[in-house]
């Protein structure tokens, strides 16, 4: 991941062309410990490609992953919505009631 994210770094700093050994560098001067296979691999990977095209394909797959062993967080906002649609709906009743009981009792006024 490290790898992936200084390759980002880079080029959100301008550099065009990021070699191995750019991004080997890098990583060294903020202290991680390199690999230089994996640094190949990745500047292989993504050598010539669009990165914002690369991000924007990557977003439907991070909408599947699940982060925990419980259900998804795109089920449990679905679980709960109906939960707030209830509190909204016994809202108005309580506010409909209060305006009911205020009608009814405007203190003998028209009598």
């Amino acid at each position: 991941m490290k790898y992936i994210a200084g390759y980002l770094l880079l080029s959100l700093g301008g550099k065009k062309e990021i070699s191995a050994k750019d991004l080997s560098e890098f990583l060294k001067s903020n202290d991680c410990q390199v690999n230089e296979e994996q640094v190949k691999a990745v500047c292989d990977a993504l050598h010539g490609k669009a990165l914002h095209e690369l991000c924007a394909n990557g977003m439907g797959k991070l909408a599947s992953f699940s982060t925990n062993s419980s259900a998804s967080t795109s089920e449990k906002e679905e679980k709960k919505a109906p939960v707030k649609e209830e509190k909204k709906k016994e809202e108005k009743k309580k506010v409909e009631e209060a305006v009911v009981e205020e009608d009814a009792d405007i203190g003998g006024l028209f009598d």
